[in-house]
């Protein structure tokens, strides 16, 4: 079992992204099971951003993983779902919409707190 002296960040938190992409594009999660015990052991904090629909869809000429484009709105639904499924459980989620002019300074708030209740071993 991980102990962390500070909390720790992860951008695109593999067993989260293989819960939403693995069922919509292999028809299965090879991580089922595998992160609910460790998000409650860690407190952790999940950010998700969630922007509207039709900003999502507007993939522009970025490049993208195949099948992302021909199956983004059940990719979305797919997200909506496991998040829905984990503020259920009464983790800590935050949606972060960055087309809201509030959006940053509150998202950026709740993750000060976070930050500053997380529980230390020692010093950073």
């Amino acid at each position: 079992n991980m102990q962390f002296d500070r909390p720790p960040l992860y951008d695109r938190f593999p067993l989260i992204s293989e819960d939403v992409y693995g069922p919509v594009l292999r028809g299965h999660s090879d991580a089922e099971g595998k992160f609910p015990g460790w998000a409650q052991n860690h407190n952790a904090l999940i950010i998700y951003c969630r922007p509207p629909m039709d900003q999502i869809l507007n993939f522009g000429t970025r490049e993208q993983m195949s099948g992302v484009i021909e199956h983004a709105r059940k990719l979305v639904q797919q997200y909506d779902k496991v998040i829905r499924k984990y503020c259920d459980r009464g983790w800590g989620v935050v949606h972060y919409d960055y087309t809201r002019f509030d959006a940053y300074a509150k998202v950026r708030s709740l993750v000060q707190q976070y930050v500053d209740k997380y529980p230390r071993r020692g010093t950073w």
